[in-house]
């Protein structure tokens, strides 16, 4: 679909989508024959996300969530919360924090007092008392734990065995490194799997032709 129909699809302006693309809120659109834009169902998906984002008031660096400890569950944490279908039975929050590291401290911290305030402000404006709504609740954490694994796994494991670790992330391939491992990024382990792909798809096609050969014969 081209921009009109993807802003009205999204109901975002052709100038924001524009905009959103100039800052890298979303990425370049496809280009048709002609070289206009030619956008997808995903790029309508994610154009209504951060429409809806906005509405509630997050801004750009809450959006790419700048400077979140685990920026990729912030984002799939609070999609998942908007798009999930008991958010419309129940009241849903996503709670994102940081300076997990240094102890949880300040107003961003965990040890703020900023979601206790807003439950026993909810509780009071439905007549509900603070206890009562959470003996019915439950929670959800959402955490990287992955990076500790690798890095231990790493470290165990490359001692005994040839070990790769396919990461981009900077701190694991430096962890790498010290442990004496092989490591490659993930688009260099992407491109490897498509390579032995083809080359599984050129044996099968081989075997396919040797097989109708026999028959033939």
């Amino acid at each position: 679909m081209n921009i009109g129909e993807a802003s009205k699809a999204s109901k975002v302006s052709a100038k924001m989508i524009r905009y959103y693309e100039q800052i890298g809120l979303i990425p370049p659109a496809d280009r048709n024959d002609s070289g206009y834009r030619a956008y997808s169902q995903d790029d309508v998906h994610r154009l209504h996300f951060i429409r809806r984002a906005r509405d509630l008031g997050f801004d750009r660096s809450m959006i790419l969530a700048y400077g979140q400890d685990d920026r990729v569950c912030a984002y799939t944490s609070l999609v998942a919360m908007l798009e999930s279908d008991g958010a419309r039975k129940r009241t849903s929050c996503c709670l994102l924090v940081d300076k997990e590291e240094i102890g949880s401290d300040g107003v961003t911290g965990m040890q703020s007092a900023a979601f206790d305030t807003f439950m026993e402000d909810l509780c009071a404006a439905q007549d509900v008392p603070l206890r009562a709504c959470y003996e019915k609740s439950f929670c959800l954490s959402a955490d990287v734990t992955a990076d500790a694994y690798i890095e231990r796994a790493t470290y165990e494991i490359g001692r005994q065995h040839r070990v790769r670790v396919a990461t981009s992330d900077g701190l694991i391939q430096l962890s790498a490194l010290r442990a004496g491992v092989l490591r490659l990024s993930a688009d260099e382990l992407w491109r490897e799997v498509e390579w032995v792909g083809r080359q599984i798809d050129q044996v099968l096609q081989t075997l396919n032709q040797k097989g109708r050969l026999s028959r033939d014969s």
